[in-house]
């Protein structure tokens, strides 16, 4: 704004720790915006288990799975099965957050204080 020291609308303008949270908040938002089954897909939630919360937006050929770690200090690492009635057909997934691929959907970990959005693929 006139007048400020800074400009915080350019990366230039940002500190780091700002143009972290920038990058993080357009890659989702980017992705979210052209993604059907997150605008029209049912919603599915399930229980939380040991600070893990665990749900879903699906279509019968499409589905996103988003877990939330709310652990302090630890990582967890859970089996699946128990999601099987929305994860049935899909087999891979890719975590849209960090860009990391998931070939085996049987097992996942999720760092402590920490989100995951999982594209899901047949």
């Amino acid at each position: 704004w006139e007048g400020d020291e800074r400009n915080a609308f350019t990366a230039a303008g940002r500190t780091d720790e700002e143009n972290e949270a920038y990058d993080f908040l357009n890659n989702i938002l980017n992705w979210r915006k052209n993604n059907e089954v997150v605008h029209y897909g049912k919603l599915k939630h399930f229980l939380p288990e040991d600070g893990v919360y665990v749900l879903f937006r699906y279509t019968e050929e499409k589905a996103v799975m988003l877990i939330l770690n709310n652990n302090n200090k630890d990582a967890k690492e859970f089996e699946t099965a128990r999601f099987n009635e929305v994860l049935g057909s899909f087999k891979t997934g890719k975590d849209i957050i960090s860009g990391k691929e998931l070939t085996d959907l049987s097992k996942i970990k999720i760092e402590a204080k920490s989100a995951m959005i999982i594209d899901l693929m047949k």
